[in-house]
């Protein structure tokens, strides 16, 4: 019983570590995207059948008139709304997502929060693993 409670204590560490590192360093890279990104600004864009294409149309936080066309996937997600609320970052007005975060950003952070979880729960694994071992 003593020899497999030392194994688990040595994955254990194994898993502390790796999780700690890797998962702080992604985090920190998640949010260095995030702070790069800028911030984002937000509109209510109208919706617009053109040709057989969906288009938004904003006015952006200059009075200017913004505009592009919906992907496919987009499309779907809108369904038939007439408005729906654009997200944009202030230096690149065209760009407006329907959502406020870019995904890379996002998968960077979620990716940081897990092995940093993964690392904390072996940590406490190990400790608990040690008392027991007296």
């Amino acid at each position: 019983m003593e020899d497999m409670l030392v194994r688990i204590g040595e994955i254990a560490e194994l898993f502390t570590w790796f999780g700690l590192l890797t998962g702080v360093l992604v985090l920190l890279a998640g949010l260095t995207v995030r702070l790069f990104e800028g911030s984002w600004l937000t509109a209510e864009a109208d919706v617009a059948e053109i040709d057989g294409d969906v288009q938004l149309a904003w006015v952006g936080e200059d009075g200017e008139v913004y505009r592009r066309f919906l992907d496919p996937d987009e499309r779907h997600s809108i369904g038939s709304s007439e408005r729906v609320t654009v997200h944009y970052r202030r230096d690149r007005p065209l760009r407006a997502h329907l959502d406020k975060r870019t995904h890379g950003s996002r998968v960077l952070v979620l990716l940081g929060i897990i092995l940093t979880g993964v690392g904390l729960v072996a940590a406490v694994a190990q400790i608990v693993i040690v008392v027991a071992l007296g």
